[in-house]
């Protein structure tokens, strides 16, 4: 996966189970100039271009890397939200919460030309994650479903939508 290159840029991670390593991955990777400047006492907020969407079955039992979401965030590098699907009668996921995030999600792509990253397991997720943001073209960005399709298509061929999942 590629970010992009200035990292003003927003992103969008969308990484649930097996798809947070490579997110924190990336996020390490974008965040480490801004955590040596807050080291020197020296802080800057840029959570706004750095935001992300965790899936967990149990916030208490498997939620990975806790400990650096928490941090980045108090820090006012990054943004999150977790979708803890077992723990209600309901299951909620990573894609129910793109869906409650619609205008942020456009503000993101269509004003801001921001990049939305997803990784993590090839079933359903992904194809769910993509209507979310079809979802955000239409209802917010005023499109008819075949432009959001192809702006969405468009935003991959620009390399600011990427998948990598697996099965």
């Amino acid at each position: 996966m590629q970010l992009p290159s200035d990292d003003t840029t927003p992103v969008i991670y969308v990484g649930p189970g097996t798809g947070v390593a490579p997110m924190r991955s990336l996020l390490q990777r974008r965040l480490l100039p801004h955590l040596e400047k807050h080291g020197a006492g020296e802080s800057e907020k840029v959570s706004d271009a750095n935001r992300i969407y965790l899936g967990f079955r149990h916030s208490q039992k498997d939620f990975l890397f806790e400990e650096d979401w928490t941090e980045w965030s108090k820090l006012g590098l990054l943004e999150w939200r977790l979708a803890a699907s077992r723990e209600t009668d309901s299951k909620i996921y990573v894609q129910d919460l793109l869906k409650e995030d619609l205008a942020l999600i456009w503000k993101t792509i269509g004003e801001r030309n921001g990049y939305v990253l997803i990784s993590g397991s090839a079933g359903k997720m992904p194809e769910a994650v993509r209507d979310a943001l079809k979802e955000a073209c239409i209802t917010e960005g005023d499109m008819e479903e075949d432009q959001a399709i192809r702006f969405l298509n468009a935003m991959e061929v620009q390399n600011r939508l990427q998948e990598e999942c697996w099965s």
